[in-house]
């Protein structure tokens, strides 16, 4: 299991304790990558990012492996802007539109956003 999770800052992460504990609950199986948008004197990072620089890791996890997506938070910009990396990563042009409603249609990309 990967997560990609983002807040604006650790100190703010409601989750942390539970994130480090969840490698072992899992026997090793959990990656968590973290993405902070609002931690003074760094360059802000988001969930985006990372995908993009994860490209061929998410690309293999999705497609080749049959991998689910789950998106929860910011309506407005957030989960368009996920959905738009994901979108590229899992085809160019037509065919990421195709792969990203095929994920839809069968459940493997689910959204809770508002």
């Amino acid at each position: 299991m990967v997560l990609y999770f983002g807040c604006r800052a650790p100190d703010i992460d409601l989750y942390s304790d539970e994130w480090r504990e969840y490698p072992k609950d899992l026997g090793g199986n959990f990656k968590i990558y973290t993405a902070f948008s609002s931690v003074q004197g760094k360059e802000k990072v988001y969930v985006q990012h990372l995908l993009s620089g994860h490209r061929e890791m998410v690309r293999k996890e999705i497609v080749d492996d049959g991998g689910y997506v789950y998106i929860c938070g910011y309506a407005k910009s957030m989960a368009k802007s996920v959905e738009d990396v994901l979108r590229n990563i899992v085809g160019d042009g037509q065919e990421g539109d195709a792969e990203l409603q095929l994920l839809k249609m069968r459940k493997r990309l689910q959204l809770d956003v508002w």
